[in-house]
């Protein structure tokens, strides 16, 4: 999630809830304040009305309207007995049709007095405020609409005012974004007034351009040790095969240079694989182009075929491994490094067929998003240690232990997912993920 909607997205809640809050206390206080007004009213009303019939009984009419104050008014006697049952005062508001159809909202006034010793009187008037009711309903249907616009109003400008401001963080994630530690790269530039940025502009400047003089230095180093170690292992490789080919050489001796043969071939094939190992995890591969899967498979398939050809292993397409090398018709195309590509996929089908037994099978699965490999086998693995260095499954095939923990590098440097599974006697290394590396120029 962007910054700026995180930003956003916590303004609206706090703006929301005090609008809301402001509207609902204002809701409120309208409403009493309309029915206090109504009631001061009444309350009023109730007193002169009560005065004339006190003072004028019994030539006082019991029921009376008042068309200019929409008020009217009535007297009933009522017995001794439900008088002290009730309450002297009363107020309430009600709802219902007068002669029409269309009902109409009333304040009404309840107030039991009494006339003499036994006689007791209910005065009951109520005033009409639909009127009322129908401004009050306007006015709430108004600050709803003005609660709205302010809300969207205020969330608008607050947006461009924090992406206004935002702009030199921006402008400092793109830089870094374009960062190349092979390359020459120009300053970010950032000008700014904001000290947090200004400071946090130069800290990340000084950030890289350490890491790019570390990159340079660890790079010569790797190179040069690199190019000074295959010097002194070649030059014993090519000793000892000279050696070997002497014709006085009895037999004893030709085991044991045989054997130092094979050693010495052990650790070149380890000091190239290290080197490679290393030269990944510190971004030495830069290049990307799109790359097509299928092709550099089937390649793969046809050397490892011929250098395995003694163990006679069947290699199949698909999931089920039934088609035949034509019906594999998808394929993965991902924007990628060539030259990790080919080793990512040589590696998996090498170590598909030194670890497969005769007579075994192979299969290849490919879609736009995967590339699987599955290879007979008897039980399964420790998925928690085949990808790690130097893991050997079986010392006896004389390999270093090294090739899937490259597969496992190659695929953390492009954020691919490379997983292990065993069923139905066949393991099966699987990558998934290069439906994110379809974009011509990915950011790094």
């Amino acid at each position: 999630m962007k910054l700026i909607r995180l930003i956003m997205n916590r303004l609206s809640l706090i703006l929301f809830f005090i609008l809301s809050l402001w509207t609902l206390l204002f809701c409120v206080y309208l409403e009493r304040d309309f029915l206090s007004q109504t009631d001061l009213r009444l309350n009023a009303y109730a007193e002169e009305e009560i005065s004339l019939f006190l003072s004028d009984y019994p030539d006082v009419p019991l029921a009376q309207n008042d068309p200019a104050e929409l008020i009217s008014h009535s007297f009933v006697e009522i017995p001794a007995s439900y008088a002290r049952q009730r309450q002297d005062f009363s107020l309430s508001t009600l709802k219902y049709a007068e002669g029409t159809r269309e009902k109409r909202t009333y304040r009404r006034i309840q107030i039991v007095f009494k006339i003499s010793q036994d006689r007791y009187f209910l005065f009951q008037a109520q005033a009409d405020i639909q009127r009322q009711r129908d401004l009050q309903n306007s006015i709430y249907g108004w600050v709803l609409i003005l609660y709205f616009l302010l809300l969207v109003i205020i969330l608008i400008i607050n947006y461009f005012v924090i992406e206004k401001n935002m702009q030199p963080l921006y402008r400092l994630l793109a830089w870094i974004d374009r960062f190349d530690i092979e390359k020459e790269n120009p300053a970010p530039g950032i000008d700014t007034k904001v000290k947090e940025f200004s400071k946090l502009s130069r800290a990340v400047e000084r950030q890289f351009e350490r890491t790019q003089v570390l990159y340079r230095q660890q790079k010569f180093f790797v190179d040069n040790a690199a190019h000074e170690m295959q010097t002194p292992v070649a030059v014993c490789l090519n000793r000892i095969e000279q050696l070997l080919q002497k014709p006085d050489l009895d037999e004893t001796l030709f085991l044991e240079l045989a054997s130092v043969l094979q050693t010495l071939k052990k650790m070149a094939r380890m000091q190239k694989d290290l080197l490679q190992l290393s030269r990944i995890e510190n971004g030495a591969y830069t290049q990307r182009e799109r790359v097509s899967i299928r092709p550099l498979a089937r390649q793969a398939v046809e050397n490892l075929q011929e250098i395995f050809a003694s163990k006679n292993i069947a290699c199949r397409y698909g999931e089920t491994g039934t088609g035949p090398e034509e019906s594999m018709e998808k394929d993965v195309d991902a924007v990628i490094n060539p030259v990790l590509c080919r080793l990512l996929v040589d590696n998996l089908l090498k170590n598909a067929f030194v670890h497969t037994p005769p007579n075994g099978e192979i299969r290849i699965f490919l879609d736009p998003d995967r590339f699987s490999v599955s290879n007979s086998g008897s039980s399964p693995l420790p998925s928690g240690k085949i990808f790690e260095r130097f893991y050997q499954q079986d010392s006896s095939k004389g390999t270093a232990g090294l090739g899937l923990a490259i597969c496992q590098a190659i695929c953390q440097e492009y954020g691919l997912q490379l997983s292990y599974s065993f069923e139905d006697g066949m393991h099966c290394f699987q990558v998934t993920g290069f439906r994110n590396l379809t974009q011509e120029n990915p950011s790094p």
